[in-house]
């Protein structure tokens, strides 16, 4: 106990021996609370299961499933693409407007946040992120395409 209250006071105190002259200034509340807010104000938005399927509905969106190739095989959004290759530039579109809806498998996933980051720092602006992913977009019932639907679908 005595030794991590004088590793917590050193902490402290230390830095500030060292430049006696110019002690480090704490940001207040107010100030952290801005940097936070402009970090992350900006970010691809979270939306529900809901919102994607009423994006998906009309259409004008892309989907990106930024899964393994086995969960991409075992279901996907119906229409989407497959994000989780090396050349995955080329499958953007040029314009850097267009809404794009990325997920993976569940909210413990964090594939789709990063490659929506990833994209929004090439300078995209209209990105979506569906954190339930396409387990719980199965579970609520929304439509969802596989390989053996296709293939059934082409043999009909």
């Amino acid at each position: 106990m005595k030794t991590r209250v004088f590793l917590m006071l050193a902490s402290v105190v230390l830095p500030t021996m060292v430049n006696a002259t110019e002690a480090p200034r704490t940001p207040s509340k107010a100030e952290l609370l801005a940097q936070l807010e402009a970090k992350y104000a900006t970010k691809p938005e979270k939306i529900s299961l809901r919102e994607a399927h009423g994006i998906w509905q009309q259409g004008d969106a892309l989907f990106f499933d930024v899964n393994t190739p086995e969960l991409w095989e075992d279901g996907r959004v119906p229409g989407a693409v497959f994000f989780n290759v090396a050349d995955w530039q080329a499958l953007l579109p040029e314009d850097k407007e267009q809404l794009m809806v990325f997920y993976c498998a569940n909210r413990m996933c964090l594939a789709s946040d990063y490659a929506a980051e990833a994209v929004w720092e090439m300078g995209y602006t209209n990105i979506k992120l569906m954190p339930d992913g396409i387990y719980n977009w199965r579970r609520d019932g929304y439509p969802y395409e596989n390989d053996e639907k296709l293939a059934s679908k082409q043999n009909q």
